[in-house]
């Protein structure tokens, strides 16, 4: 049996290993703590099970990304050299074109003798030269409009590239930005699951800690259900009534070797904080003080105490809940204060 003022002890236990399942999936463990956690997936099937979805999952998502976007003046330098390149052979193209031409017409004016030739000739000869300079003026034509179209071709397969570059890099960007996006989505779920393990390790505490104030509990009415058949206790004719609960049970025993008495009580919630239950004997208009006392967690409780005066005495017994700070006030148990609010 426990005293007026005992406390139920909380048992606390280490983190199960398989709780580093999602550290382990990202790398983030040590050697030691991944070769506990290795160890402790031969006994713990569920746990090896998440562990590798977890794993598949982290995986998926660990690919590479294309090519960084490159600068957005790119397609202006291109085109800028190739304009260059097309002006200087342009140009190139058109002097040769000219200096042959001069060169032709040079060497035919040395080869003649104005002086000795007829008229006649030299009016062939100025035909001659008009359909040189003619034939040469086409020929330079046509070279230049070959060059404008094989640089109007390259200009229009480079926009083609420059296009497709775009388009490629574009693509690079949006599916980099939807890794991302999952990433981000798989980040907040581990997050989520961190939090419901943390909230299972707490429920589980308590219910540990519930369990352990319920076994006490128990073993405390087990030993009082055998003294009372061992005869060492009695019971009086009368319950206690309280108005601090609705539901439950409580009764008084009596020892028949000496004065005292225990207050056995079950389904009550505990006391708030800064509050607790005590309980007065009344006879007639008095009440006296006879113990302080509070639920464990599982809403059981055993008392024991003296007893100024052996129970037959007494009328019967009342509860109060009141607060710790106060000192105990025995009118709250007489009959005209019993079941007014407090």
């Amino acid at each position: 049996m426990t005293s007026a003022d005992s406390r139920p002890a909380s048992d606390t236990s280490e983190d199960s290993p398989a709780s580093n399942c999602a550290a382990y999936a990202l790398g983030a463990l040590d050697d030691s703590d991944a070769a506990e956690l290795e160890r402790h997936l031969h006994s713990d099937e569920a746990a090896a099970r998440e562990l590798s979805a977890m794993i598949d999952t982290v995986a998926a998502l660990s690919m590479m990304v294309g090519n960084a976007e490159p600068e957005e003046s790119l397609k202006l330098r291109i085109l800028a050299a190739v304009d260059a390149e097309a002006e200087a052979r342009e140009q190139h193209a058109t002097a040769s074109l000219l200096s042959h031409i001069e060169n032709q017409i040079l060497d035919d004016h040395i080869a003649r003798e104005e002086v000795d030739r007829p008229w006649y000739r030299k009016l062939t000869d100025g035909l001659n030269v008009g359909r040189l300079a003619f034939a040469t003026s086409v020929a330079a034509f046509m070279v230049a409009t070959i060059v404008a179209i094989q640089l109007g071709a390259d200009n229009a397969s480079l926009n083609r590239r420059v296009s497709e570059m775009a388009r490629s890099v574009e693509e690079s960007t949006e599916y980099a930005n939807m890794v991302l996006r999952e990433l981000d989505d798989a980040r907040r779920g581990l997050n989520a699951a961190e939090v419901r393990m943390q909230q299972q390790a707490t429920q589980i505490d308590d219910m540990s800690a519930s369990n352990d104030a319920l076994r006490e509990s128990f073993n405390d009415q087990i030993s009082l259900t055998y003294a009372t058949l061992q005869q060492q206790y009695q019971t009086p004719d009368w319950l206690p009534d309280s108005s601090a609960y609705s539901s439950g049970y409580m009764y008084l025993l009596e020892s028949r070797f000496g004065r005292d008495a225990a207050l056995v009580i079950g389904g009550v919630a505990p006391a708030p904080p800064g509050e607790e239950y005590r309980l007065y004997l009344v006879s007639g208009d008095d009440a006296q003080h006879a113990a302080s006392f509070n639920m464990n967690q599982a809403g059981y409780g055993t008392v024991t105490f003296p007893l100024p005066a052996p129970l037959s005495t007494f009328d019967g017994a009342h509860i109060t809940r009141e607060l710790i700070t106060d000192p105990p006030d025995p009118t709250l148990a007489l009959p005209e204060n019993r079941y007014r609010p407090q």
